[in-house]
């Protein structure tokens, strides 16, 4: 795993009370750190909502597409194997 695949992992989990109650403080963290908080529901995770920033949102969606079909990972397989050759 690298430091990139790390930095997606990493995600806070509040309580509801303590969200509505900073609400601006991790609105904020969100976006300076572009980690993702979950907002658990009635003390329970598998509950909750999850926020992030709208650029790892996009980030997301977008690596979400590039490995959505056989053709698509075996291109990219391809240029990375490409480019190590290549260095």
């Amino acid at each position: 795993m690298n430091s990139n695949d790390s930095k997606i992992l990493q995600m806070q989990t509040i309580d509801f009370s303590t969200f509505q109650s900073k609400t601006n403080h991790y609105l904020n963290w969100i976006t300076r750190s572009s980690k993702i908080l979950c907002i658990a529901q009635n003390d329970q995770e598998e509950n909750g909502i999850v926020m992030m920033s709208i650029k790892e949102y996009n980030a997301l969606t977008e690596t979400a597409h590039l490995l959505s079909t056989v053709a698509n990972r075996k291109r990219l397989e391809e240029s990375l194997e490409k480019l190590k050759d290549d260095l």
